[in-house]
């Protein structure tokens, strides 16, 4: 059965929840849960597209580490390097092993992205989830980060940002999310009537289905109608529609799934996630929300497996392979055959398993709290 439903519309926002205003607010740290603590590690100045070292000090060792970097919202950042107690996570060049055909798909500046705990790169307001891969918390001691900034192009740039790092001291063996839905009038879904029709009702049960298998829930839900302008998002990459899209969203804690009618202008995309993964605790943010679009997505099991994918993406998964190449650094995820039947196959019509590493991954993101 669905949940309570709340259709809100724009003329009456939802108040900031408190935990929310102790983020925007910017000057707190220390516990924001009893499974959650919060470090801010001040402005760092870049010259020529790095930082110097950025210190996470662990006085004990952590589940995982969500690692945000916010600047300006039409520059790129992310992490280049990370190093501490049990050995480099992040490199900032190829290590030794990585195969010749993943360098020639992501080119000179791949390091991070190939090393034992990939990353990316995102605008605005940038996350990197570490430990991203297999079960060994991270070290109590000093870690060392180094951070990167390009303008939109990928040229390296003298900036300033502030960083900050969401330490999970355990494991969570189940979890729960909010969900917010965005509806833009989008396949004709607009207000209560489409919130409480069997086409959303259908595909929020199959999100809900897939999320199981990693033993989270996915309660409270909501529902909110946004401006019938934003159903064709054009830029789905850099500053422009898509983060103007996430500006939309409700000061709500965990995912934030907007329902659009088209992504892209040439190649049309099914979906896109604002981060991998996306910030905590920070709606209305560049990077902040994925959206789906409902023009390839008619059917509501096919829509309800894209918003479990984008939204594992925004959690911290990569694909299982890109382009039959460069896997991602789990374990226990399938290639080549059966490949297609796991969640983050990355195809339209893929599968929706999902393997324990894969849950675990998913449950060290900060917006999942116990149950």
């Amino acid at each position: 059965m669905m949940a309570i439903v709340n259709v809100m519309r724009r003329l009456r926002r939802v108040r900031c929840l408190p935990l929310l205003a102790l983020f925007v607010a910017g000057g707190c740290a220390g516990e924001v849960r009893a499974d959650l603590s919060e470090r801010a590690l001040g402005r760092h100045e870049l010259r020529g597209g790095l930082s110097g070292p950025v210190v996470v000090t662990l006085e004990a060792p952590a589940e995982a580490v969500l690692l945000q970097v916010r600047g300006r919202p039409d520059r790129r950042y992310g992490v280049r390097s990370w190093a501490g107690p049990g050995g480099v996570r992040v490199s900032a060049t190829y290590l030794r092993g990585v195969p010749d055909a993943d360098r020639r798909l992501l080119g000179p500046s791949g390091g991070p992205r190939t090393s034992p705990n990939p990353v990316t790169d995102g605008f605005g307001l940038a996350a990197a989830l570490v430990p991203n891969a297999g079960s060994a918390p991270l070290g109590a001691g000093r870690h060392v980060v180094v951070l990167g900034a390009t303008d939109a192009v990928g040229r390296p740039v003298d900036d300033e940002v502030e960083v900050r790092a969401f330490v999970r001291e355990r494991p969570l063996s189940e979890g729960t999310l909010g969900l917010t839905i965005y509806l833009t009038g989008a396949g004709g879904l607009a207000g209560p009537a489409a919130a409480e029709g069997p086409f959303l009702t259908e595909a929020v049960a199959e999100f809900r289905r897939v999320f199981a298998q990693a033993r989270l829930r996915l309660e409270p839900l909501r529902f909110v109608d946004v401006a019938a302008r934003f159903q064709r998002i054009e830029r789905i990459e850099g500053p422009g529609d898509l983060p103007a899209l996430f500006a939309e969203a409700e000061p709500a804690p965990g995912l934030h799934v907007f329902l659009v009618e088209r992504l892209g202008s040439s190649a049309v995309a099914a979906g896109a996630s604002g981060g991998l993964p996306g910030p905590a605790f920070a709606p209305g943010s560049p990077t902040s929300g994925v959206a789906v679009a409902l023009g390839l997505l008619r059917d509501p099991l096919r829509l309800g497996r894209a918003m479990a994918h984008e939204s594992a993406h925004w959690l911290g998964l990569f694909h299982t392979s890109e382009g039959g190449l460069l896997a991602d650094p789990l374990s226990d995820t399938p290639l080549g055959p059966g490949e297609a039947d796991n969640l983050m196959f990355p195809a339209l019509d893929g599968g929706t398993e999902l393997t324990p590493e894969q849950g675990a991954v998913l449950r060290r993101h900060p917006e999942v709290r116990p149950p």
